[in-house]
């Protein structure tokens, strides 16, 4: 499935497609799962964007409970 994102916006098209299918199926248990960028020191993760951990607050605060995030982690080689 494609979604719209005007102005590269990718975050509220995820998050609002997600809470579309939550009102959609209210009876249902809705499965997100976000990758992590996972750096080798620990000062690095300032460096990059925390895309997937605004994603994941935002789901929370205007979910209403049906929404479980798991967050895989995403290893690079360097």
């Amino acid at each position: 499935m494609v979604l719209p994102s005007p102005y590269r916006f990718v975050t509220s098209s995820i998050v609002e497609y997600i809470l579309n299918l939550e009102r959609i199926h209210p009876d249902r248990l809705i499965s997100v799962v976000l990758p992590e960028l996972v750096e080798r020191r620990w000062f690095y993760d300032f460096l990059h964007n925390q895309r997937a951990t605004l994603q994941k607050i935002e789901l929370y605060i205007k979910g209403n409970g049906h929404i479980v995030v798991t967050n895989v982690p995403w290893y690079l080689s360097a």
